[in-house]
């Protein structure tokens, strides 16, 4: 690492002191931070279209806001968003300096289509507020972090569509515009892979790209990135490349297996470290970055069972499990071992079981509820669609983790299956049958007319009776038993994945037009057809 690198390093991680000295002080007083932030959201939108209508003008309390802006989910908000698309100024946000849109973000979920986020500074600043907590609090807890190079992940840019209706771009040209904001050109001399490479639409380019920087980062100690499956599919191809990748790093070359659209910058020759990499192989992980100290990546819900490919890769490096965080807004962080609720981010609600919405000071230890969010983006009480559980406390702030999606809920004849209870159906069955599968994700399926579902696996072998265990297991849900018993479901059945499931799941999202980034592990998925995206067998059929 450069000199100038460290400079770069230290000055960012100094100027994210004063957000952890604001994020510090917000943690024993949840609620007087949550009013300051609702007061300067409704004050600053108040003579929008939306704040007009929803009589901004007049809100002095949360219960006031409550009052008058009713939750939405994102359809709800479409026709208002559609106006924005449109280039239609002071909708959702005034068409000031920090309240005029600059850009959409697309942003895709499992089960919906690409939803078009609206980016104003002021929603930048929000997210600043949680990121720079997070990262003075990584470097404070890991201070030889900041000895080497990080790799935060980027997604490449699959979309064709580059404005909107109205003019407006479409896209970050960097994700180290959300990671740093203002300090965008400190981030990227640190950052060992060049935003450049998002902008390579061939998987297998950017693939490539990415690993070469990678392996050209001998003194790599950081690697961020959302999805732990993310990490594994992208080193899966180092061996298959290892003989192009080293030729390319000791001659500072980049020649992907496609050619290239658009120049991309390449590593600097380094024949020294490409020597180094020739004798310790694509295998020996720990030995191509032995400086390598934590990976940042989610731990939570289905991602969990993830984890084990990268542990076992990485023995001894320590895993930092994420926040909550969504292109929408920014839920929790990573701090002094737990993950606070982003106080200082944006007006935060949470609707518990029984139906009532309180704010982050009304959370009890242990209880369960759904996020409601309003952010300087202009989403007002908006429905985030993300289940999660408090798990302790940080001063007086609940600390939360991240169980599902609230709405990822497979219906076909009324078995409401939700993505909560399908995954940890899945990790009792695992347990109790001492199995690891490299790829499992239940999904329904149809023969003829008759409904069911599968699950899709890929493992080594599959034990007799797997089918049935996981039957009896899905029927302890009434709802699924009562469509049992009427007849309306089929038995629930075991698809073999042949080759790699992870590669072939990422590819089918891709064509469906998510980014590679915002593909997230799920032991449920609500589509069809994923016998036709897997190369596999039905194995077994549980008996009724």
């Amino acid at each position: 690492m450069s000199l100038l690198q460290r400079v770069a390093q230290g000055t960012w991680w100094a100027s994210c002191l004063p957000g952890w000295h604001r994020f510090r002080q917000a943690l024993g007083r949840p609620a007087a931070t949550q009013d300051q932030l609702l007061a300067r959201l409704v004050s600053h939108h108040e003579d929008t279209a939306f704040g007009r209508e929803h009589h901004f003008a007049k809100i002095r309390s949360m219960a006031q806001y409550r009052d008058h802006v009713p939750t939405r989910s994102w359809e709800d908000l479409t026709p208002w968003l559609e106006r924005t698309w449109a280039g239609e100024e002071n909708v959702i946000t005034p068409a000031d300096r920090r309240g005029r849109i600059t850009l959409f973000e697309p942003s895709s979920g499992s089960t919906s289509a690409t939803k078009w986020v609206p980016c104003t500074p002021g929603l930048l600043g929000e997210f600043q507020a949680g990121i720079a907590p997070w990262i003075f609090d990584l470097f404070r807890q890991h201070p030889s972090l900041q000895g080497g190079s990080a790799y935060w992940s980027v997604s490449p840019s699959l979309s064709e569509i580059r404005a909107t209706d109205g003019g407006t771009p479409i896209g970050f040209d960097e994700d180290a515009a959300y990671l740093g904001g203002g300090r965008q050109a400190l981030v990227n001399r640190v950052l060992c892979v060049p935003g450049a490479v998002k902008g390579l639409k061939d998987l297998g380019n950017f693939r490539y790209a990415t690993l070469l920087h990678l392996l050209a980062a001998a003194d790599l100690r950081l690697i961020s990135v959302w999805s732990p499956t993310f990490l594994t599919v992208l080193l899966s191809d180092l061996a298959a490349h290892w003989e192009a990748l080293l030729t390319d790093l000791e001659q500072g070359t980049l020649t992907p297996p496609a050619p290239l659209a658009q120049p991309v910058p390449s590593p600097q020759a380094a024949p020294g470290r490409a020597q180094a990499l020739a004798e310790s192989g694509p295998n020996n992980l720990r030995a191509v970055w032995p400086h390598l100290q934590l990976i940042s990546c989610w731990t939570d819900a289905a991602a969990a069972r993830h984890l084990a490919p990268i542990e076992a890769a990485f023995p001894g490096v320590a895993i930092q499990p994420k926040g909550l965080l969504a292109t929408e807004a920014f839920v929790s962080l990573p701090f002094q071992g737990a993950h606070p609720l982003a106080l200082t981010s944006h007006v935060l609600e949470f609707e518990r079981d029984d139906g009532s919405v309180v704010g982050p000071g009304e959370l009890e230890d242990g209880q369960e509820a759904a996020v409601i969010v309003s952010t300087s983006g202009g989403l007002f009480r908006y429905r985030l669609g993300d289940r999660i559980r408090v798990d302790g406390f940080v001063g007086k702030t609940p600390s939360i983790r991240f169980l599902g999606k609230v709405d990822k809920t497979s219906d076909l004849c009324g078995e409401k299956l939700h993505e909560a209870f399908v995954d940890a159906t899945l990790s009792a069955l695992w347990k109790a049958h001492a199995l690891s599968p490299r790829f499992a994700m239940l999904a329904p399926c149809q023969s003829g007319d008759r409904l069911g579902y599968a699950l899709y696996l890929e493992i080594d072998s599959v034990p007799e009776g797997l089918a049935a265990a996981l039957e009896e297991r899905l029927r302890q849900n009434f709802h699924y038993e009562h469509c049992v018993q009427v007849g309306q479901l089929d038995p629930v059945r075991i698809v073999a994945v042949h080759g790699d499931g992870w590669q072939a799941f990422y590819a089918s999202c891709q064509n469906r037009g998510q980014k590679a980034g915002d593909v997230k592990p799920s032991a449920l998925d609500l589509r069809e057809g994923w016998s036709e995206c897997f190369s596999g067998e039905t194995l077994q059929i549980a008996s009724r």
